[in-house]
């Protein structure tokens, strides 16, 4: 009878050296008043913010670590519930591991009462 060898491999997937990359075509449009201060919101491929009153930022919403999407932003924290990394709200900086990087910039465009984000 033959054995069969079983191996386990925590967080299998891109990784940091290699992340899922971010869609190069990705486009959204969100109203800048659902946008909450302070804070921010998920939009598809994105991450979209709102540091300080008037000023937005995006940012790819996948994750460095292993390029899962992030999945909450909770006051000024951006968080990925795969592994536990979280980012600042202000800058996309990584605030906790395992990511040791911060969130891939996107372009944030203001149009009238819109933001048009573009990867």
């Amino acid at each position: 009878m033959a054995a069969a060898g079983v191996g386990v491999t925590a967080c299998s997937g891109p990784d940091e050296h290699n992340p899922r990359l971010p869609d190069p075509n990705a486009q959204a449009t969100i109203a800048k008043s659902a946008v909450p201060e302070g804070s921010g919101v998920i939009v598809g491929e994105f991450v979209v913010t709102q540091p300080e009153k008037g000023e937005f930022a995006a940012y790819s919403a996948a994750c460095p670590h292993q390029g899962c999407n992030v999945t909450d932003v909770v006051g000024d924290t951006i968080q990925c519930a795969c592994h536990g990394s979280q980012f600042a709200v202000a800058d996309g900086s990584m605030t906790q591991g395992p990511a040791t990087t911060g969130l891939t910039p996107a372009t944030v465009t203001e149009d009238g009462d819109e933001l048009q984000l573009t990867a």
